[in-house]
């Protein structure tokens, strides 16, 4: 409807107004839209730059190892002869005539042991024997008489047969006891312990009035020391060097400057199927002043017929299709690493010796831990390694007395 009157004034439209905290609001949200979108195109950007560039790895040098093989194995040294002394007579030990270190002959007193019924069993066995002895003479007299009263018809051949059988168990019962009393007279004398060859005390079981018995108490320990047996174990790598004749060193470790020459005197000529080393012995004399049970070093060479390749064991790593190392090659586009096979001989603890077979050639550069996702033939960037720094003090001349380094 039209308004007519001229003194109302005109109704005009009014626009409406955003509050101010929504127009932040709105605003905001658009820059930070604006913002993720720049940021996932500069990061796409940088990631595909990422993924185009090189691998930085680290590199070491293959080198020659050494032509002759060494090895230090762990050994014994033990008297060529141990022996053990025990009673064979049964009493009380009522003297001990060595002690620990002493030196002996064969055939020395060592011991004694008193054991009065071996005394009466040996009285007892020559009464014994000596009334055996009376019974054989009788039927000796008895078996003659009946041989010549039979050569005259006077006696019949029953008697002389009788006369002959009794002579007979008349022998027979002196030998008896004459046996009876040689082994009452052993055994009195085992009460006398002597030593059984040349040799020093090494162990004293007994004191003096300790009860013995006879093959059950061991007294002594007596070893001969005039010779030593070196007694170690060959790793089953070594098996078939060590042979008879083949020269070694003694190193003993209190004269560790002063090895002892000697040869292989024997080996076990088999491995030990538990252990897999096989056992060797190397016999040397008392003249080289080795104390017998001491630990001593056997040093073992042996020349090879190629030097093997020494790598670092970082470089080695067991794949899906056997051991292999990552090898450096230089390409027109740059450094590529490429996987080789190797074969894996001895393991020296930071470094591993290889096969020199042609795989790995010496000075090649090999990359260090290689990551297992590392392709073959892929590209990679070798990092340069910082400068050592330098020795403490060097250079420092100039300035040590002028104080320079100092606050003021």
């Amino acid at each position: 409807m039209t308004n007519t009157n001229p003194s109302t004034p005109a109704l005009t439209p009014q626009r409406k107004r955003w509050p101010r905290w929504m127009v932040a609001i709105t605003l905001g949200s658009l820059a930070g839209a604006t913002a993720l979108v720049w940021a996932q195109q500069v990061g796409g950007k940088a990631n595909a730059r990422v993924a185009t560039a090189p691998r930085l790895v680290r590199v070491a040098s293959a080198k020659a190892g050494d032509a002759v093989q060494t090895v230090l194995l762990s050994a014994t040294a033990r008297p060529a002869t141990i022996a053990a002394v025990v009673a064979r007579s049964s009493g009380y030990i009522a003297d001990i005539a060595v002690d620990l270190g002493d030196h002996v002959k064969r055939g020395q007193v060592l011991a004694v042991i008193s054991a009065a019924e071996g005394v009466n069993d040996l009285q007892a066995a020559r009464a014994l024997s000596s009334a055996a002895e009376e019974s054989a003479r009788l039927a000796t007299i008895s078996r003659d008489r009946a041989r010549d009263l039979s050569a005259q018809n006077v006696a019949s051949r029953e008697d002389l047969d009788r006369a002959e059988s009794e002579y007979k168990r008349a022998q027979a019962s002196a030998s008896a006891a004459r046996a009876t009393v040689e082994r009452y007279t052993t055994l009195t004398g085992y009460q006398r312990v002597l030593a059984p060859t040349d040799g020093v005390i090494t162990k004293r079981y007994v004191d003096p009035g300790a009860m013995a018995q006879a093959g059950q108490t061991s007294l002594f320990q007596l070893a001969q020391t005039t010779d030593l047996d070196i007694e170690f174990d060959v790793p089953q790598s070594w098996a078939s060097i060590v042979t008879p004749g083949l020269a070694v060193d003694i190193v003993s470790r209190e004269l560790p400057g002063k090895p002892v020459a000697a040869t292989i005197t024997r080996t076990a000529g088999a491995i030990d199927a538990t252990t897999r080393t096989m056992r060797a012995e190397v016999r040397i004399s008392d003249a080289a002043k080795i104390t017998p049970g001491s630990q001593v070093d056997v040093r073992i060479k042996s020349a090879r017929a190629a030097a093997p390749v020494v790598v670092p064991a970082r470089t080695v790593v067991a794949r899906a299709d056997g051991t292999a190392i990552a090898v450096v090659q230089q390409s027109p586009a740059g450094p590529r690493a490429h996987w080789t096979k190797v074969t894996v001989q001895r393991d020296l603890g930071k470094d591993v010796e290889i096969l020199a077979d042609g795989s790995v050639a010496l000075g090649a550069k090999l990359v260090l831990s290689p990551p297992a996702n590392l392709a073959d033939d892929e590209a990679i960037e070798i990092a340069i390694d910082p400068p050592a720094p330098a020795a403490a003090g060097a250079g420092s001349g100039s300035g040590s007395g002028s104080g320079s380094g100092q606050p003021k």
